[in-house]
């Protein structure tokens, strides 16, 4: 009987340690779960600098990066002639200032005209209005073209070719990205306005910018 005792013992102790082990690791599995839902966000990488500036907006008023300086902005370029893509830029950029407004983001909206000489104040205050642009935080800005080819080259985008209404495209070639910037003036991410969804992820990326 003592040797029985024993034996059913350990069978006890074995079958003890067991469970204990399966609860070890089950309690470590749900940690490590739950640690990598809460894991804070990558950094988003710095890709360069926005250059200074000085333009006016759609009511004339100047606007330089130091305006912009503290918030993130998102920005792109276009003209109000253009049949192309810009339409599709525009749309976006109306997307994502919706979804930043229903999440209450701080994000402002930048629109670059790559048609100085015939976007003037009141012709891009115009296109705004058409396009259901809330113009409380998005500008619609112009310039010299020397200062529009200043600013594109700082945001490494494309950006050539002169205003010709003979031709389809008006005979200028220009970015078709949205562009996000942080506080302090650095790129921080290109999104292709050609993409489904992008407003999303560029709302997704804005959270980001808190890590770095």
């Amino acid at each position: 009987m003592p040797a029985t005792t024993s034996l059913g013992l350990r069978t006890l102790a074995a079958r003890l340690a067991a469970l204990f082990a399966v609860i070890l690791v089950s309690a470590l599995g749900l940690s490590a779960f739950g640690g990598a839902r809460h894991e804070e966000p990558t950094p988003l990488p710095v890709l360069g600098r926005v250059a200074d500036f000085a333009l006016v907006d759609q009511a004339s008023a100047p606007v330089s990066r130091a305006t912009l300086s503290g918030e993130p902005w998102v920005a792109n370029f276009v003209f109000t002639r253009c049949a192309s893509v810009c339409p599709r830029l525009t749309n976006r950029m109306r997307a994502v200032q919706e979804l930043a407004q229903r999440d209450d983001a701080g994000l402002r909206l930048v629109t670059f005209s790559v048609d100085p000489e015939h976007d003037d104040p009141a012709v891009l205050k115009t296109y705004a209005d058409a396009n259901g642009a809330d113009l409380s935080n998005w500008e619609f800005l112009t310039g010299s073209e020397a200062s529009i080819e200043e600013i594109a080259r700082s945001f490494s985008v494309a950006l050539d070719g002169e205003a010709d209404p003979s031709r389809s495209d008006f005979g200028i070639m220009h970015s078709g990205h949205l562009i996000l910037v942080d506080g302090r003036g650095r790129i921080r991410g290109y999104y292709p306005s050609s993409e489904d969804g992008v407003e999303r992820r560029i709302l997704v990326d804005l959270k980001r910018l808190g890590a770095s």
